[in-house]
């Protein structure tokens, strides 16, 4: 006789969550599309050893500059997704990190920092450098 097995089915866990990882790729992908690929975007993610943390990287890469790359966000969380916390170096006025406490939030958030004057002025400073008008 088998034994049941208690991790067969999860999903009435996982059903519903859209991880942050999801939403920043969404972004990246974005980013690229918005550029015709000449600033692309990418996110990497990593892991604070011993403290349940996961942590990701937004950042618009210009493979016509060597690769050159500069970090637009970051974003971390608790293994169980939310509330994530989200900062970005790049806006004079952040000088905290914003917690979003679901996909819909940090969405929300994500679109802010897009928007925002000075995120724009960098990804057409990189632009321009690759596409001189």
């Amino acid at each position: 006789m088998s034994k049941p097995n208690p991790w067969a089915d999860l999903s009435e866990v996982t059903r519903d969550l859209l991880p942050p990882i999801a939403v920043l790729r969404e972004q990246a992908q974005m980013l690229s599309e918005g550029t015709s690929g000449v600033v692309q975007g990418v996110v990497s993610s990593d892991s604070e050893a011993g403290r349940g943390t996961i942590l990701h990287r937004f950042h618009a890469t210009v493979p016509a500059l060597d690769n050159f790359s500069i970090e637009l966000v970051r974003a971390w969380h608790p293994v169980t997704l939310y509330p994530c916390e989200v900062y970005t170096d790049l806006i004079g006025s952040w000088t905290n990190s914003v917690s979003c406490k679901d996909a819909a939030q940090l969405e929300e958030v994500l679109i802010q920092i897009a928007q925002h004057a000075d995120i724009r002025k960098v990804v057409g400073a990189l632009l321009v450098q690759v596409s001189p008008t």
